[in-house]
């Protein structure tokens, strides 16, 4: 899981990459109070695997600001 806590001023996608690949997405639209933003489900990662939070503004006209990210495996 990967729970995140953001600012903007726009609408956002939240993707989780894992080796390159989004494997998984939520789209959030933020302001400037932070706002809380998760994204969970069940990967298999093997020695090497990589992942990514990627953050990108679907209307391409605002910042974000991640103020806290965290990943976790249970």
């Amino acid at each position: 899981a990967v729970s995140l806590t953001a600012t903007g001023n726009s609408t956002y996608t939240f993707h989780l990459i894992q080796n390159s690949l989004s494997v998984n997405s939520t789209t959030a639209a933020l302001t400037s109070s932070p706002s809380d933003v998760a994204l969970s489900g069940t990967l298999t990662l093997r020695p090497g695997d990589y992942l990514q939070l990627w953050v990108e503004d679907t209307l391409a006209t605002e910042d974000v600001t991640v103020i806290n990210a965290r990943f976790s495996v249970g």
